[in-house]
């Protein structure tokens, strides 16, 4: 219930971690309606050799974010649905969590084929799978100025 009174690193939403994604733009990707400018930014099938690279390599998005596409699928906390929650229902529902058998991941991975990297792309994990794709971007949340 206090969740935006809580301060510490923790993993995001995945309506948090999309709104990061896209940095402001309403296109399919940050940088615009192709994959044309992918490399630029993303490390995927294309030009991975097949493995994850460092972050921070490529170009940032808008907001400074990097790898938001591909290198590695990123955890979400929520539950999977196959609708997500969106904006207008941000409430994670804590028994529902502790219940869950798949997660959300986002981001692509750099097995991902370019075309499959989107900001609204969305896929799901078992927690205890162990996958060599999958990784985590922690977020933050900080105290409110009163």
């Amino acid at each position: 219930a206090d969740f935006l009174e809580r301060t510490g690193y923790r993993l995001p939403p995945e309506a948090e971690w999309e709104y990061g994604c896209r940095a402001g733009t309403a296109t399919p990707r940050f940088f615009g309606h192709t994959d044309d400018m992918m490399s630029f930014y993303a490390w995927f099938a294309e030009n991975s050799k097949g493995k994850s690279w460092p972050v921070a390599e490529l170009k940032p998005n808008g907001f400074g974010l990097f790898d938001v596409y591909g290198n590695e699928l990123e955890w979400c906390v929520d539950p999977y649905r196959k609708e997500p929650l969106g904006e207008a229902d941000p409430v994670i529902d804590q028994p529902r969590v502790q219940q869950a058998n798949l997660f959300v991941t986002r981001g692509g991975a750099f097995i991902s084929r370019a075309g499959s990297l989107r900001s609204a792309s969305r896929t799901r994990a078992i927690p205890t799978a162990g996958l060599f794709n999958l990784g985590f971007r922690v977020a933050r949340t900080m105290p409110r100025e009163r």
